[in-house]
């Protein structure tokens, strides 16, 4: 996702909230540019996103949805089972997790700003095939209803929205 200097407000306040329950060494952030060798070979932008934001950039060879989990292992010291991955891209973050066997939790994202007109096309595809599939599942906002182990018996995906509104 794009970057915003200085960082906005929902997601100053969204990251402070998680290094809260969380801890801040139990949340990183695992980009397809920053961190990433291909993109960030010295690791200068995820130094100074890091520094900006707060938060661990995870060091990385590659992008979502291909690769294995090894540097978020190695990171977090747990399996992936155990962690959670959310995102704001369906056919990157959301299938990189699921591969993966986190609990995936899709956000919207907080800017367009600098997105390409391929990654707008992308999002625009996506959008398209998800609300075909939840028409399909009528009202649960997490569609297949397929379990994970993090989720507590009885819970579906609406008990753990905090705004909906921003879809």
């Amino acid at each position: 996702a794009p970057y915003e200097k200085p960082t906005p407000p929902p997601l100053a306040g969204a990251l402070e909230e998680c290094k809260a329950i969380f801890g801040a060494a139990n949340v990183a952030v695992l980009s397809n540019s920053a961190g990433l060798l291909q993109f960030d070979p010295t690791g200068a932008v995820a130094d100074e996103l890091e520094a900006a934001l707060g938060v661990g950039f995870v060091r990385h060879s590659s992008k979502k949805p291909s690769g294995d989990a090894e540097a978020l292992e190695e990171r977090f010291g747990c399996r992936p089972s155990e962690m959670v991955m959310l995102g704001d891209r369906y056919l990157t973050d959301v299938v990189y997790g699921n591969r993966h066997g986190m609990l995936t939790v899709r956000c919207a994202p907080f800017t367009a700003v600098g997105e390409s007109a391929v990654i707008k096309a992308a999002k625009w595809v996506e959008e398209g095939a998800v609300a075909a599939w939840r028409r399909a599942e009528e009202g649960d906002l997490c569609p297949g209803k397929k379990p994970h182990p993090l989720v507590p018996e009885g819970k579906i995906s609406s008990h753990f929205i905090k705004h909906p509104g921003v879809w």
